[in-house]
């Protein structure tokens, strides 16, 4: 009987493919927090500025874990946006971090989904 056996060598990229996709949520997660901040930034209350110059990011992405979070570091952020009822000045409305979320959901995953694709491209 033929030997009809053959063989195959291949390599496992294993923890450079994730290393891939990390950076890749990464930065996903940065340009999908910046962008949500500055939407955010246009219908925030508007005073005299100190809630929306207050606005920042943080990130926190590990093998299994992606956590962002906008928020605002001012001691009526929270006031300011749990109360649509009050009246804001040029348009600008309560809920104003949740409604742009809302909003922006699709457009955010986007930001996930082609920077994930692109880095298991390369």
């Amino acid at each position: 009987m033929a030997n009809t056996g053959f063989r195959i060598n291949t390599r496992w990229y294993g923890r450079g493919v994730l290393a891939s996709i990390n950076a890749a949520q990464s930065m996903a997660l940065s340009e999908a927090l910046e962008h949500l901040l500055q939407e955010t930034n246009k219908v925030a209350p508007l005073d005299e500025g100190h809630l929306i110059r207050s606005g920042d990011i943080s990130k926190q992405v590990t093998n299994t874990k992606v956590i962002g979070h906008v928020f605002y570091d001012v001691p009526y952020a929270v006031r300011m946006h749990e109360h649509p009822e009050y009246s804001f000045q040029n348009g600008r409305k309560g809920k104003y971090l949740s409604k742009t979320l809302t909003r922006l959901r699709p457009t955010l995953l986007e930001f996930f989904k082609s920077r994930i694709e692109a880095s298991l491209r390369r």
